[in-house]
């Protein structure tokens, strides 16, 4: 019921399809979390329990019991693309991930990032992963704060965050839109 209600805010683009396999068919899968401070948890009671991370991770033990699935967080509170360049073969590929979750939109927003800065930071990430990890699947996480919910709620992005989404669609990635999912349940 759940999945229904906030299924019009993941832009599917191509299928998940190495970590279909990997639940289905070899029984274990690693995931990273790549992000900044909402990634690694922050403002949850528990960030080990009830963070984005957290619950993705729960979830698929749930829907896959028999898979075995690594999840490993390499959030960093604080950090956006720029940090995140420099991180891609230490916290990204030396674990040689399945499925990478990235989520820096709005660290790259508070940081003051142009959106040709954003977006050629966010693409770096990206291709250092596609070029090391061609089988990894990538999906970007969109979030927001208080500030831009307005901005959210009628269908637009924050100037990173659009940056993101751009570099998302020309590499044919699923992209998870929680700031527009957030601004609706608000409103």
């Amino acid at each position: 019921e759940i999945y229904n209600e906030f299924a019009s805010y993941i832009i599917y683009r191509a299928a998940l399809s190495t970590t279909h396999k990997k639940l289905t068919e070899d029984k274990k899968l690693t995931l990273v979390y790549f992000g900044g401070s909402v990634t690694s948890g922050y403002g949850a009671t528990n960030n080990d329990a009830y963070s984005w991370r957290a619950l993705i991770g729960k979830w698929l033990a749930k829907e896959y019991p028999d898979a075995e699935i690594t999840n490993i967080n390499r959030a960093l509170g604080e950090s956006g693309t720029y940090l995140g360049t420099h991180r891609v073969q230490s916290d990204i590929i030396s674990a040689k991930p399945d499925l990478l979750f990235i989520e820096y939109s709005i660290n790259d927003c508070y940081y003051n990032s142009t959106y040709e800065e954003a977006a050629s930071q966010f693409e770096t990430i990206i291709r250092e992963v596609k070029r090391a990890l061609p089988d990894t699947d990538i999906v970007t996480i969109l979030v927001t704060d208080s500030y831009r919910l307005a901005e959210n709620y009628e269908g637009k992005l924050h100037l990173q965050a659009q940056a993101h989404e751009d570099i998302a669609r020309a590499y044919n990635s699923p992209t998870g839109h929680v700031g527009r999912a957030l601004a609706a349940h608000v409103k």
